[in-house]
């Protein structure tokens, strides 16, 4: 909106207005301000720490002074009403106090009112009880004694007693309906208190409900107030902008007549200067104008080629991601056959070598039990030589010493066959057992071996080429 030009400073630059240039207007001291100052002081901390203070509902277009003034009175709004707030808690609280004194002392003496009632009540019925329990065994007494019930004092006296409990249990009876017919008309009230909070709560409800309906047409009806004065605003600017341009063309055409007059009153050589000046002038636009048209076409090539190249290196990336995922399906799965094929294989090997451990060990048993049986058989023999010998005719002392030393020939040929016999067999044991043993560490090396795979690519661009492939696999 266009301001009248003696109005037209800004209160902080002290500056005029410019053209198409508005000022923006305090709304509470309707101080203006121009655009540059007004940003200035929206940028500013402190400015938008107080700004940020405000309620909600407050304008938001406010000089810094205002501001200032406005936070004070809030300040001290909320003082007053911090101060009133702790006065009315503070006498709530003790108009609290005082209540609960009051309710338990009701509440003490309504107890004690109601303990003492009962302990008559207790008192009435266990004498009536009594007295009729007296007048009944008196009178089966006397009954079965033959005696006169009429004349007995005892009787007389017992009858006398229930006629004074007959009335105070009249009196309590009567006592007792009153108390019904009191609570049930305070059900009854209550009742009609409970039917009439309902009511209430409708009614409260449906003024809640017309109230809202009345606010939302009253904002629905702002609204278009609003609208339409913003309608009226915005045709009020479009008639003061199309008054300042056609003030403005006219201007423009006083001037251009008056340099028109003017020129038409210059000298002939000054004429043909301007009139070549102009024309150069124009030549210039004209170049200006296809130079930018070029540019534009040069423009538009190069961001076709940017965005052809931009396509190729996509479809580049594609088919690189691709074969990358190609390469990786195929060397998992050589990977996978590799150490199938090789897990296979050491199966195979080990599956040997606890064949031949067995059969090793079978092979060392039977040696073991050949060799104990020889040499059982051999210590047999000779025993059985000698006690043959022994046993059969001494015929000379010279024949026994002779078949003595034979024997002993033979048993040391027999012990010297035995240990050529036994020596190799111990060599092979030896032999045997280094065997088993080199088994037993290879079985235990293939079973410490890993069972992992690990295959791991490069993931930028420019490393594509190198791929790092490290297996390990576990066979057990």
């Amino acid at each position: 909106m266009t301001i009248d030009n003696q109005d037209n400073l800004c209160l902080r630059c002290h500056n005029r207005e410019k053209l198409f240039e508005t000022f923006k207007k305090c709304s509470y001291c309707s101080a203006k301000l121009c655009q540059q100052c007004w940003t200035e002081l929206q940028t500013s901390d402190e400015y938008k720490v107080l700004i940020e203070t405000l309620p909600k509902t407050s304008p938001r277009r406010i000089c810094s002074t205002c501001l200032q003034t406005l936070y004070g009175h809030i300040a001290k709004k909320k003082l007053a009403d911090d101060e009133d707030d702790y006065q009315l808690a503070l006498a709530i609280s003790l108009s609290q106090k005082e209540a609960d004194k009051q309710r338990k002392h009701e509440e003490i003496k309504a107890s004690s009112i109601t303990e003492k009632k009962v302990d008559q009540r207790e008192n009435l019925l266990d004498k009536t009880a009594e007295a009729i329990e007296r007048f009944m065994n008196r009178a089966k007494s006397n009954y079965q004694r033959n005696r006169d019930v009429i004349g007995d004092t005892a009787l007389l006296s017992a009858f006398i007693l229930l006629q004074t409990c007959a009335t105070e249990l009249e009196q309590l009876k009567h006592d007792l309906d009153r108390q019904r017919q009191h609570f049930e008309t305070l059900q009854e009230k209550l009742t009609t208190l409970r039917d009439a909070r309902e009511a209430l709560n409708i009614l409260r409800y449906e003024h809640q409900a017309r109230k809202r309906q009345e606010q939302k047409h009253a904002d629905q009806q702002r609204k278009l107030l609003m609208m339409q004065k913003v309608a009226d605003l915005r045709q009020l600017k479009h008639t003061q902008i199309a008054n300042f341009q056609e003030r403005y063309f006219h201007r423009l055409l006083e001037e251009e007549q008056e340099s028109s007059e003017h020129f038409s009153q210059l000298p002939d050589d000054i004429k043909e200067y301007i009139s070549t000046l102009q024309n150069d002038n124009k030549r210039y636009v004209d170049e200006v104008q296809a130079l930018q048209t070029q540019l534009n076409n040069i423009t538009a090539v190069v961001d076709f080629a940017d965005s052809t190249k931009i396509a190729e290196i996509a479809d580049l990336k594609q088919r690189h991601q691709q074969e990358l995922a190609t390469i990786n399906i195929l060397m998992e799965e050589t990977i996978r056959d590799r150490i199938g094929d090789a897990r296979g294989k050491y199966d195979n090997e080990l599956n040997n070598l606890r064949r031949k451990y067995e059969v090793l060990q079978q092979e060392n048993y039977e040696l073991k039990s050949k060799v104990m049986d020889e040499k059982d058989s051999v210590i047999a023999t000779i025993s059985r030589s000698l006690r043959d010998k022994l046993t059969s005719n001494q015929s000379t002392l010279a024949q026994e010493n002779e078949n003595l030393e034979e024997d002993m020939r033979k048993a040391q040929e027999s012990t010297l066959m035995l240990k050529s016999v036994i020596i190799p067999l111990e060599a092979e044991i030896n032999q045997l057992k280094s065997q088993l043993k080199d088994a037993k560490d290879k079985i235990v090396e293939l079973e410490t071996l890993p069972r992992e795979v690990k295959i791991s690519f490069p993931s930028n661009e420019q490393d594509n080429q190198e791929l790092s492939v490290s297996v390990r696999f576990h066979l057990f």
